[in-house]
């Protein structure tokens, strides 16, 4: 219950205000405030603040009040820039252009025939001459025109090493060809035959229901699927019965059981 209490305030002496021992009114030391219009006689600053005639103040003095008539003008401060000297172009000028009053020559006919005076000049000119070269003729060498021995060397090299290639890949695929024709044997043509009835029967059932399928008035569910299903049947069978109905025989292989 004590600490809930308010405590007593202590009340602190106040300190006496500080007085400086210097006169206030005495000029500052050192200072070169509120000289304007004195001069130096050599007394020192503080002598010389004495005999000062304008006493010290902020901002322009009373007297120094601007002229009404004396403002700043338009144009006052600025100045024309210096004409550029122009550079004086020593080439030849082009002719002047005619004016509306000149009036052209008219009636100036030639009677010079220029087609036959070209083809005549045609068939009397000669061919031109060829420029003599300086030098050696480069067209006029043993090895113009052949092939550099290096690349004979080259074409060489190649078709060795395309020969290797070969005659590997042909070992590798006559190894695998000998064990695929151990078991491959050409088909009986009784089986190929029936095979091929069966295939057109097929074809025939799924053709007569793709028929059916196609005049129907009311399409159900399904239809649009089913008839997709028929056409790639239809066509699958198509593949079949061609491929098997091709002539020479054909080669089946037999898996082992």
């Amino acid at each position: 219950i004590n600490t809930l209490l308010p405590k007593p305030r202590s009340e602190q002496a106040k300190q006496p205000m500080y007085r400086s021992g210097h006169d206030p009114k005495a000029p500052l030391v050192a200072s070169t405030f509120g000289l304007n219009g004195t001069r130096n006689t050599g007394l020192g600053v503080d002598l010389i603040k004495r005999d000062q005639v304008v006493p010290p103040t902020f901002g322009p003095t009373q007297h120094d009040k601007p002229d009404p008539s004396n403002y700043l003008k338009k144009g006052s401060r600025a100045t024309m820039p210096k004409s550029p000297t122009r550079h004086k172009c020593r080439t030849m000028q082009k002719p002047a252009v005619p004016s509306k009053d000149d009036k052209p020559v008219m009636g100036i006919v030639a009677t010079k025939d220029f087609v036959n005076h070209n083809a005549a000049s045609a068939v009397l000119s000669s061919p031109p001459k060829k420029l003599e070269q300086d030098g050696e003729d480069f067209t006029r060498h043993e090895e113009y025109g052949k092939v550099p021995a290096y690349l004979s060397k080259v074409k060489q090299e190649i078709h060795h090493e395309q020969e290797i290639i070969d005659r590997h890949v042909r070992e590798q695929f006559a190894d695998k060809d000998a064990e695929e024709d151990k078991n491959v044997v050409p088909m009986d043509e009784t089986e190929r035959q029936e095979l091929i009835d069966a295939l057109k029967l097929r074809w025939d059932k799924v053709n007569n229901a793709y028929q059916v399928l196609g005049h129907r008035v009311a399409i159900e569910n399904g239809d649009i699927k089913r008839k997709e299903a028929q056409e790639r049947e239809l066509e699958q069978l198509e593949k079949d019965i061609e491929k098997l109905s091709r002539p020479g025989p054909i080669m089946i292989r037999q898996t082992a059981v």
